[in-house]
């Protein structure tokens, strides 16, 4: 009817919400409301409002990814936090979150996402006088030496396990990690790059040895070896014990290029020997200093008295005082032998190193 009735108007005013989104590791970007920003950028909106912020992945910053660690690693996961002031709180663990602003929580805030980076470990061995190669057991992987770097999402672990090697006639034993740990198997928790490293130390091996003996009974026993293949084995050590006896000694050491040795303390016998001897021929190699495990063989023997000027003449009596022991020195045991040239009262007595009388073995 041409008039207006009266009406009212009411005004809802929302307070500004001013925050800032940035990555853990301060650079890189990160998708507010659909469109990136940089980290560290201040964000207005009001409060009621829904802000959607997600992470972006990977990001690399000062040579290191960065990843958001939600299906990728077990442990470490990233998160949502919301910094103000003293106060610091999990906002979510999804990459994508969408908190609704409220002026008392979020005004002046920070809201952080946590990105893991990502850690890359190296493993190698180290043999010495070879560069590195080899394998290893890497998460339950027979991995060949050098690899590429091992990618670990930080605070997760990453299990290795040292191989047995052999090159050149030279059996590689693992004997510690870079750590000093002396488990060949090992599980590391990853917090930065990291290199982790096998030693070995390289033995000798007798599989190719071919350590054989003359089979003339009554002359001397005669050893025949083959050369070991390692240049750097420079030398063999001859050791004889009596089987099951004593650990034994090195009777002789000989150069490389030498592959026999003739003992001339005893004599081959072929059946029912009064000794029952062991010989080893171990290869020396140079450059640790190290040689073979023990491999021994066993020998039928007799003690073969050494021949003298003053050998046994014609009637078989021997022309000279003489007395001997072997092996001297000796532990625990030894065998004297002695000769007369004629009857008489004969005393055999054991001194110890200090002058002491300690045994009469004869005495008649």
């Amino acid at each position: 009817n041409g008039t207006l009735s009266p009406f009212q108007l009411d005004f809802y005013y929302h307070r500004a919400v001013n925050l800032i989104v940035k990555n853990n590791f301060d650079t890189g970007q990160i998708k507010v409301n659909g469109t990136y920003v940089n980290s560290g950028s201040t964000v207005s909106t009001h409060e009621t409002k829904v802000l959607t912020l997600e992470a972006d992945e990977p990001q690399t910053s000062s040579g290191t990814t960065y990843r958001w660690n939600d299906t990728e690693a077990p442990s470490n996961k990233s998160n949502w936090m919301r910094n103000k002031g003293a106060s610091s709180i999990t906002i979510g663990t999804m990459q994508s979150i969408s908190p609704t602003m409220s002026y008392n929580d979020d005004n002046g805030s920070e809201y952080v996402a946590n990105l893991r980076k990502i850690c890359n470990v190296t493993f190698q061995n180290s043999f010495v006088g070879l560069s590195l190669r080899g394998t290893m057991m890497i998460n339950g992987n027979t991995v060949t030496l050098p690899a590429s770097a091992f990618e670990v999402i930080e605070g997760n672990t990453i299990s290795a396990s040292a191989n047995y090697y052999q090159e050149n006639g030279i059996n590689y034993y693992f004997r510690r990690w870079e750590d000093n740990s002396t488990n060949y198997n090992r599980t590391i928790t990853i917090s930065q790059n990291s290199t982790a490293t096998a030693y070995f130390e390289g033995i000798p091996s007798t599989g190719n040895r071919n350590l054989t003996y003359e089979t003339v009974v009554g002359q001397p026993i005669t050893l025949h070896w083959s050369e070991h293949p390692n240049s750097y084995v420079t030398k063999y050590a001859i050791w004889r014990k009596i089987k099951n006896g004593p650990a034994g000694s090195v009777i002789a050491e000989v150069n490389r290029g030498t592959t026999t040795f003739i003992d001339n303390d005893y004599s081959y016998v072929a059946s029912n020997a009064p000794v029952t001897l062991q010989y080893d021929v171990m290869p020396y190699y140079s450059l640790e200093s190290t040689y073979s495990h023990a491999d021994w063989v066993t020998i039928g023997g007799e003690f073969l008295p050494k021949k003298s000027d003053n050998e046994k003449n014609k009637t078989g009596i021997p022309t000279s005082y003489e007395i001997s022991s072997y092996p001297n020195p000796f532990n625990p045991t030894t065998t004297i032998n002695y000769q007369l040239p004629k009857d008489g009262m004969v005393t055999i007595k054991v001194y110890d190193i200090l002058g002491k009388e300690v045994a009469t073995l004869v005495n008649q």
